[in-house]
């Protein structure tokens, strides 16, 4: 869409997109994105839930929060800003 406005990516404005998908790559100019750690929230994941099966069997509730720290993936739809 920026291209058919002639907003010059990342002249004008930077862009950031999200998951750091296949298709960022491909993209003219390519998608600078935050990736998150896709293998450790998998393992989170059913570790929370194994852990819930334990507790719920015994009436219990957990609540668990868990912060996974992503990261940035630099491309060439941002530029340094002075």
């Amino acid at each position: 869409m920026c291209k058919l406005l002639h907003i010059d990516i990342p002249g004008t404005i930077s862009l950031i997109g999200f998951d750091n998908v296949g298709l960022a790559e491909l993209m003219d100019p390519q998608l600078t994105t935050i990736d998150t750690p896709k293998y450790e929230l998998g393992c989170t994941a059913v570790n929370v839930l194994a852990e819930t099966m334990k507790t719920c069997n015994a009436g219990n509730r957990v609540s668990k929060i868990t912060a996974l720290k992503p990261s940035i993936v630099i491309r060439s739809s941002t530029r340094k800003i002075n």
